[in-house]
């Protein structure tokens, strides 16, 4: 696959330098194919992924997470209670 720095180097090569496609494949190692689609199709390819991510991470420790979320309201107070007497104590 061509990144898009190739893609770029051939259609300067072929489009401004006016080289012929067979010599940019030539001379940059491509398939003359590459160099053909490269010169048809000026934006670079979206990826796209074949298959979807496996989370074994976070399917084993989302129970665990879900058994603390009730605890995060009350850390959340006491996180801006400590603030807040930082912020007396200081003026």
């Amino acid at each position: 696959m061509l990144k898009v720095e190739n893609t770029e180097l051939i259609r300067k090569l072929v489009l401004i330098d006016g080289l012929s496609q067979n010599e940019v494949a030539l001379r940059l190692g491509h398939s003359k194919r590459s160099v053909k689609w490269a010169l048809e199709n000026p934006e670079p390819r979206q990826y796209t992924m074949t298959a979807p991510r496996k989370c074994a991470v976070a399917e084993t420790v989302r129970p665990i997470v879900q058994q603390m979320a009730p605890r995060r309201p009350i850390q959340a107070a006491q996180a801006a209670a400590y603030s807040d007497s930082n912020l007396r104590a200081t003026a």
